[in-house]
């Protein structure tokens, strides 16, 4: 390589290639901001056109997990047996509490237990 060379490449290294990454990096960011995301749902209107959504306009919701679903089935069943043991015993003066409480979850432990073999 001579030095004219030499002198070249480091000319267009230092000058000429930073200007070129630069229009290159401007580029790609205007083309980013240009695109705007749409979402596309399964689903279509009335005229069978599909349904296209920005991302602003849409509420992901989380499926619950499988340890999730059963705490939840399991403060409902708890819940409906707390009211049928108050249902039963409504007419008398019972003020343990804790005990009601504990025998329902033990209920609800059970119903799930057994909704879980099926």
């Amino acid at each position: 390589m001579t030095k004219k060379e030499f002198n070249d490449l480091v000319y267009f290294q230092d000058n000429i290639l930073p200007s070129i990454i630069m229009e290159e990096e401007y580029q790609m960011k205007k083309d980013m901001e240009e695109v705007e995301a749409v979402i596309t749902l399964d689903s279509h209107d009335s005229w069978e056109n599909p349904i296209e959504l920005k991302p602003e306009e849409v509420e992901l919701i989380q499926e619950p997990t499988e340890d999730e679903h059963w705490q939840d089935v399991r403060e409902r069943a708890a819940i409906a047996a707390m009211q049928g043991i108050m249902n039963f015993f409504g007419s008398l003066d019972y003020n343990n509490k804790e005990t009601i409480a504990k025998l329902a979850v033990e209920q609800a432990d059970a119903l799930i237990e057994e909704l879980k073999k099926k």
